[in-house]
């Protein structure tokens, strides 16, 4: 006859809690980036099983997790950060703009062809240059990036 705990192993039975409702959310996780491509789950995504994987996320970026959880995580290419993200996003577009027109100054609307709205994030650049980290603006510089597309005008 089966010993105790081999019975409950049988049934599946959870001797952590926290360490399944862990796996549980990495596994909705991978779910996500296998449909989506990405682990930048929107606000207020949940899954078609009513799992709440958004608010999953922000727990995970929250915690101080244990070594091994946050390698998994990195391997399947979590944001910790996301403003950092989208601004090197629009970076790396304004990069890719540049070698193919030549310049930084990204009409109001354009959109690239997979449809990234480098306009605005060139526009919120220039509007927010006194809030920038001096690396950004480095960084932009160094790229030729226009802060004053107005004075280029007048000439």
């Amino acid at each position: 006859m089966k010993g105790r705990l081999e019975r409950l192993e049988t049934l599946g039975f959870i001797w952590n809690k926290l360490e399944h409702l862990w796996e549980e959310g990495f596994k909705n996780l991978v779910q996500f980036k296998e449909e989506h491509g990405h682990c930048l789950v929107p606000h207020g995504y949940v899954t078609l099983n009513g799992y709440q994987l958004r608010q999953w996320v922000q727990i995970q970026r929250a915690s101080d997790l244990a070594k091994p959880k946050r390698e998994r995580l990195d391997e399947l290419g979590f944001v910790w950060d996301v403003k950092e993200y989208k601004w090197e996003e629009g970076f790396n577009n304004l990069v890719q703009y540049k070698e193919e027109h030549g310049d930084c100054l990204g009409p109001t609307y354009f959109k690239t062809k997979d449809g990234y709205p480098l306009g605005t994030w060139v526009d919120s650049q220039r509007q927010g240059k006194e809030d920038w980290p001096e690396e950004r603006i480095k960084r932009l510089d160094a790229l030729g990036f226009v802060w004053n597309a107005r004075t280029l005008n007048k000439s």
